[in-house]
């Protein structure tokens, strides 16, 4: 049995690696087969993390997962170039590998597990599906033109599971987890209607919610589990600051 799970990562990432290819060579497929694919790609990894639907890490971990994934689909669509598609298909398939890899140490071999790995992956996951989800989301606004509002509310619902998520696999109790996670959707959701106005490209605007969902996780982590400093919140500032900087200044502005 522990061989069949050890090769789960790899049979995992072969799907998620047909997902992208079956939907860049046949987008008509993007309605039946592609969502088949997803479902069969979350039974793996389901599998992978003992399909225990009663603990709330299960759910936390596949969450996470699954939105980076999907996120990382979405924003696929609506790519033009081959060289760029290829890197974002590699780069969420190697780090879903790499996710999943250090949750099967987790789960079936823990005297290999390294401490605290999962958590600071569920971080890394979380702020790259922001990333992806909010450059997809304002790229549908943009080009498909659906309702604003409908937008904000799939972000925010993005971002509070995200924050759930991130924040209980650091062994935050519920309550806390819960109302950090949703003072932090809200949040940031208003932050993405404001700035979904300014005259940016979505590239830009998603850059600019992936720093303030960084910032807001890091610190309020650091706060919950009783970790924040002056240090801490002086590293994150500057970081934040730099970022914001660094994003205003190469940025181009219509």
């Amino acid at each position: 049995m522990i061989l069949v799970h050890r090769i789960t990562p790899f049979l995992a990432g072969l799907a998620l690696a047909a997902l992208f290819t079956s939907v860049s060579i046949a987008p008509s497929l993007l309605s039946i087969e592609a969502p088949i694919i997803f479902v069969l790609f979350l039974l793996l990894v389901a599998r992978l993390f003992k399909f225990d639907m009663r603990s709330p890490s299960f759910w936390a971990l596949l969450s996470s997962l699954a939105i980076f994934c999907a996120s990382g689909l979405a924003l696929y669509l609506f790519f033009e170039s081959e060289s760029a598609r290829l890197f974002l298909a590699v780069f969420v398939s190697m780090l879903s590998y790499i996710y999943m890899e250090n949750a099967f140490y987790y789960y079936h071999l823990q005297a290999k597990y390294q401490a605290y790995s999962l958590e600071y992956l569920t971080m890394i996951l979380g702020v790259f599906s922001v990333f992806f989800s909010a450059s997809a989301l304002y790229a549908a606004y943009l080009f498909i033109h659906p309702p604003l509002a409908l937008i904000a509310i799939i972000f925010a619902v993005i971002v509070l599971v995200l924050l759930w998520s991130a924040l209980y696999v650091s062994k935050i109790d519920h309550k806390r987890t819960a109302v950090y996670s949703a003072a932090g959707a809200l949040l940031i959701t208003e932050l993405f209607l404001s700035v979904s106005f300014l005259p940016s490209g979505f590239a830009t605007n998603a850059a600019l919610m992936c720093v303030t969902f960084y910032m807001f996780l890091g610190l309020s982590r650091a706060h919950v589990l009783e970790k924040l400093t002056k240090q801490i919140v002086i590293r994150y500032s500057a970081l934040g600051a730099a970022a914001v900087a660094l994003i205003a200044g190469t940025s181009r502005w219509t």
